[in-house]
């Protein structure tokens, strides 16, 4: 887009911020580190085992005793659940599937399909990842996990409001949620994009314009831009308390790249 150089198109944009998010720890960790039916020990030694094991994150020994554990039980949705969780933190999204495949299907619980909807995603099937999370917050409308899915599949179908609505509300419910704050600051980025193109026809600088009619369009279009600079500096602020508040976090880097990105459009005039 004119003047907007992070600007192209939001499907490959979404790509790219998946493709980062997948690579920060927060994200690629579970997202649940319990499901939802489960507390205290579980009552198979291995599971339990396995489940402390990842909790420690000393994930390759999860995986192994979790994987092991869960094919031996076979109908034990816990197990399948955490060796799905064991799966996602090591990177390998498309085995997670499956092991939450088996969870959703021998339980079906929110959790169970909230899990499943973050490994679909991460493996690149968005449509499949909006259906499971959306499935997932019918069953409970207050899984922040779900809402960050969905908000995630509306940011690359160029849905950018919504994606900022289903950002939100993944942070009323976890307002430490780095990755749904990531989003909505992505999302502002790309409506600051789409608004650049709209304000820029609609007050157009027309060659040999009078230095008047110059700062005309230049005045109209400042004041058209106000409400979506303050969001920009919102979003900027917000991100800025992720990094101030844990700044040894390992996505801090990137949380702060994206302050500075913001920061940098929100003081353009058009």
């Amino acid at each position: 887009m004119k003047g907007t150089p992070f600007k192209t198109d939001a499907l490959a944009a979404a790509l790219a911020l998946l493709a980062l998010l997948s690579t920060l720890p927060a994200v690629a960790a579970a997202w649940q580190d319990e499901p939802p039916q489960k507390t205290g020990a579980h009552a198979d030694a291995e599971v339990e085992r396995g489940r402390q094991l990842y909790l420690r994150g000393e994930n390759a020994r999860a995986v192994k005793t979790l994987g092991d554990a869960a094919n031996r039980l076979k109908t034990d949705a816990d197990a399948w659940h955490y060796y799905g969780l064991a799966l996602n933190r090591a990177g390998k999204s498309k085995e997670a599937v499956k092991a939450f495949e088996r969870a959703a299907k021998l339980r079906g619980s929110a959790g169970d399909r909230a899990a499943l909807s973050l490994a679909l995603l991460l493996s690149g099937r968005r449509g499949e990842a909006e259906l499971e999370a959306r499935r997932a917050l019918e069953l409970d409308p207050e899984l922040p996990d779900a809402h960050f899915v969905v908000g995630m599949t509306l940011f690359a179908a160029e849905k950018f409001e919504r994606a900022i609505e289903h950002a939100d509300e993944a942070l009323r419910l976890r307002p430490d949620f780095g990755a749904a704050q990531y989003l909505k600051g992505q999302a502002v980025l790309y409506i600051y994009a789409d608004e650049s193109d709209r304000v820029a026809l609609k007050y157009p600088l027309r060659p040999g314009a009078e230095p008047a009619q110059r700062a005309a369009a230049l005045g109209a279009r400042e004041r058209e831009f106000a409400p979506l600079v303050a969001r920009m500096r919102e979003a900027a602020a917000r991100m800025e308390e992720f990094v101030n508040s844990q700044p040894n976090h390992p996505d801090a880097p990137a949380w702060r790249e994206l302050v500075g990105t913001l920061r940098v459009y929100g003081r353009e005039r058009r």
